[in-house]
């Protein structure tokens, strides 16, 4: 740790100087997170490139506007002079573009769950038409899936295995207890904070295919025509044509969905640093901003690169002169536009990353004492404004990549009474799509449903018993078959 944050770290806990302390602390913070952003920045902005570059993701034309509006706002905002003016209108408008984003994701993560819930169903009518292989009888299977549960004796390990084979084998359940299962579950959550319970909500509610997110009914009518032609089969009469039309289509969505999720992937991360960049840079110190040097380099070649692309259809040939620039080259030139541009400048910034990684916990631990107690004297320090952009700044460069960074948590308790309320709203949802679909759809949606619950189970007897049941209740083989060998495949992905 610097030693100038060694003496904040103390005088700050101490609550000593803090008129004095305070603003020199936020300043530095908003220093480490802002050159924390632009090197994530540097660091994705050219592997995003190259991935499209290099046919790895295919950008959609609506895709392409979001990344060019991105790509504007890096040129207009990040390179060249700091505009205090332009910066605030930047914010605004990279704010639009990650909602954008975010709505769009949502929407594929809709898809993404009713897809899987065709494919669900079409793995298990896979050996309908073609030769069963040799699979265990019930109770050899049923042995030797139970010591796969219970060979690790962490909780968290046997509970997701359990999960997979909830998710996986023959179900055969009556509705009343599936339901019983589904309305005991909400029970653990009273008297939690309401996020809890509408999280939980959410994730019943995807699985089960139900949820609807804003946009859905507009974002990507190919989705939604492929998925409409998917359901209108029955699949308890599906001829082998039929068959091999649906898993045609089902490659066909799951193809889109993974490239288009790819794409929105990599443009949220920068997004998100962009994001965090703008808001802290006004408070910057000139010394900081020179550090970021080699940063800026990188950006603008990619950005560069990014505009070429997109107005030549390809690269130039003034791209061929770019490693030529410090008379270095020998033989050939290189027809890659960025490995002479940004590779002595990328070679600059190794050893970054971990420097600021073993730096931030720092500035984190002191945030906490501020907001714990100090954040009552922010706003008559007119400091307010620049902590509320820090904090925005860690979600943005956090983990959760598609986070909401605007909504307020709430922390409201949810009694006995609201909970058999929401339970019962589900449940009446989810009654009405198992009353109008065909038997193997409802399995899925079942199945799927299942996976999400928290394990009911009170033993390993209890374990057993369900999956013997399970096996020895599924009169269709193939369906049996095709069960136990995508269970096997889920349990040796997870072992690995």
């Amino acid at each position: 740790m610097d030693k100038n944050l060694k003496v904040l770290n103390r005088e700050i806990r101490e609550g000593k100087d803090l008129e004095v302390n305070l603003p020199r602390f936020l300043n530095l913070a908003a220093g480490v997170y802002c050159r924390y952003a632009m090197l994530e920045l540097a660091m994705r902005y050219p592997a995003y490139f190259e991935s499209i570059r290099d046919r790895e993701i295919t950008p959609g034309e609506e895709d392409w506007e979001l990344i060019d509006a991105l790509n504007a706002l890096i040129r207009e905002n990040m390179l060249g002079e700091f505009d205090g003016k332009k910066a605030e209108t930047a914010i605004l408008a990279v704010d639009a573009i990650r909602k954008k984003a975010v709505r769009r994701m949502s929407v594929l993560t809709a898809y993404t769950d009713r897809l899987s819930l065709k494919e669900y169903v079409l793995n298990r009518l896979e050996y309908c038409y073609k030769e069963i292989p040799e699979y265990e009888e019930d109770d050899d299977a049923a042995r030797e899936i139970l010591r796969i549960i219970f060979e690790n004796n962490d909780n968290a390990v046997v509970n997701e295995k359990i999960r997979m084979m909830l998710s996986q084998l023959p179900v055969r359940m009556t509705r009343a207890k599936f339901f019983e299962y589904v309305e005991n579950s909400f029970q653990n959550y009273v008297g939690q904070e309401r996020d809890s319970v509408d999280y939980y909500l959410y994730m019943l509610r995807s699985a089960a295919g139900l949820y609807e997110p804003e946009g859905f009914d507009e974002e990507y009518s190919n989705l939604k025509d492929l998925i409409g032609r998917l359901e209108q089969k029955n699949y308890s009469n599906l001829t082998e044509e039929d068959y091999a039309e649906c898993s045609e289509l089902a490659q066909e969505g799951t193809n889109f969905l993974n490239n288009t999720a790819d794409v929105y992937f990599g443009m949220q991360e920068l997004i998100n640093s962009l994001y965090a960049a703008l808001l802290l840079n006004p408070y910057v110190y000139a010394a900081e901003k020179e550090e970021t040097g080699d940063e800026e380099r990188v950006v603008t070649a990619v950005n560069e690169a990014f505009r070429m692309w997109r107005e030549e259809g390809g690269y130039a040939e003034e791209f061929r002169d770019w490693q030529e620039q410090d008379g270095e080259q020998e033989g050939p030139a290189n027809p890659d536009p960025l490995q002479k541009r940004i590779a002595q400048s990328l070679l600059r910034l190794e050893g970054r990353m971990e420097t600021l990684l073993m730096e931030i916990p720092y500035y984190e631990s002191l945030l906490e004492v501020v907001e714990n107690s100090y954040r009552r004297l922010l706003e008559p320090m007119m400091l307010d404004k620049l902590y509320g952009r820090i904090l925005m700044a860690q979600r943005l460069l956090a983990n959760s990549t598609f986070a909401d960074i605007d909504g307020q948590k709430n922390t409201e308790t949810v009694g006995q009474e609201e909970i058999a309320r929401i339970a019962k709203e589900f449940l009446g949802e989810i009654s009405g799509v198992l009353s109008s679909g065909d038997r193997y759809q409802n399995r899925a949606m079942i199945a799927a449903v299942l996976k999400e619950l928290p394990v009911f189970f009170s033993s390993r007897s209890d374990v057993m018993n369900y999956v013997r049941g399970a096996l020895a209740g599924c009169r269709n083989m193939p369906e049996k078959a095709a069960s136990l060998e995508l269970l096997k495949e889920l349990f040796g992905e997870f072992a690995q």
